[in-house]
Formats: C-alpha cells, sequence, structure tokens
C-alpha cells in the first residue's frame, strides 16, 4: 500500500499522539480516586468534551482565516495545533466511550478515573489552542480598552513652582557682532 508524503505524516502525528497521550495517562493518573458521585464526575466530564470542542472550532476559525490571508506560516503552525488538538478530542471520546461501554456491561476499570484522564486532555487541548493562538499573532492581542485614573495629592500646591511669578523682562536680542556672517 502507497501512501501520499502528506497522508504519512498525518498518520505518522494521529500514531504518535495517541501513543503520548496513553503513556501520559498511564503515567500521571495510575491509582488516583475520583471526586464527587458519579453523575457529577459524567456532567464535568461531558462539559469537558464540549469545552474541548469549543477550542477546536475556535482554531478552526484561526485557520481558516490564515488560509484567508495566504499567509503559509501562521497556517502551517495552525494546522499543525489544529491536528494535535482533533487528536486529543478522539483519544478522550474514545476513553469516554471506552467508559459506558465498561458502565454498560458491568465491569468497572480500577486504573485512572475518567474524570482525570479527561482533564488531562483538556489541558493538552488548552494548551494547543494558547500554541494557535501564538502562531496567529492573537495571543498579544489587547480586547479590552485601558482606562487610566488619575488622582492629585491634595497635598501638591496649587501653583506650579517652575513658572515665574510676576512681570517678565523680555529682552531683545543682542545685535550682530558682525555684519558679514
Amino acid at each position: 500500500m502507497h501512501l501520499a508524503p502528506k497522508k504519512k505524516l498525518v498518520a505518522l502525528t494521529i500514531a504518535c499522539c495517541a501513543i503520548v497521550g496513553g503513556s501520559l495517562l498511564w503515567g500521571q493518573g495510575h491509582g488516583a480516586t475520583p471526586t464527587g458521585s458519579p453523575e457529577e464526575q459524567l456532567r464535568a466530564v461531558r462539559s469537558s468534551l464540549a469545552d474541548m470542542d469549543k477550542s477546536q472550532g475556535r482554531v478552526d476559525r484561526m485557520y481558516g482565516k490564515a488560509k484567508r490571508q495566504k499567509d503559509i506560516i501562521k497556517t502551517s503552525c495552525i494546522h499543525e495545533k489544529l491536528v494535535r488538538i482533533k487528536n486529543y478530542i478522539a483519544l478522550a471520546r474514545e476513553q469516554f466511550s471506552r467508559y459506558l461501554m465498561e458502565k454498560a456491561s458491568g465491569e468497572t476499570s480500577a486504573s485512572v478515573p475518567l474524570r482525570q484522564k479527561i482533564s488531562m486532555f483538556k489541558e493538552r487541548v488548552d494548551e494547543m489552542v494558547v500554541q494557535a493562538e501564538q502562531c496567529a499573532g492573537e495571543a498579544i492581542a489587547v480586547t479590552d480598552r485601558v482606562q487610566v485614573t488619575e488622582t492629585i495629592d491634595p497635598k501638591i500646591p496649587q501653583e506650579d513652582p517652575t513658572q515665574p511669578v510676576g512681570n517678565l523682562w523680555v529682552l531683545s536680542r543682542p545685535p550682530e557682532g558682525s555684519p558679514y556672517f
């Protein structure tokens, strides 16, 4: 089977993300205990999945904007982050569906709790969003107007000590020293 170089790169990226994601999940959360009731945990997991989808949509819009601007550097950088985000979301959804299948069959896994797994994926997605914003140059954009308030210390005198007081003598320019210059 012959794959185009671009497809090979995408397949390799997906495989690497799956391996790295799985190893991170196993290494960071092994043996942790869940907190809250199962309903609360499922609600939190669904909320995290929805947040990750919103983040993907946001990066998708950045990618579309970079493509319209025909900026190759921004486009490739944001595309890389978008691929990673999609992979993390796919892994999170896979973990969620695996959990639902285990719950339906009656067997429960004693390894890493689902909420912790999904929160780790959400953290990775949030990191990719920040990096995508840096690629697009949106991380430095200011969204709020700066508001300046000025207070004057009442101990400061009203009159300005740098201004002269009274009548000013205005001196005229002295005559030229030589008519030739």
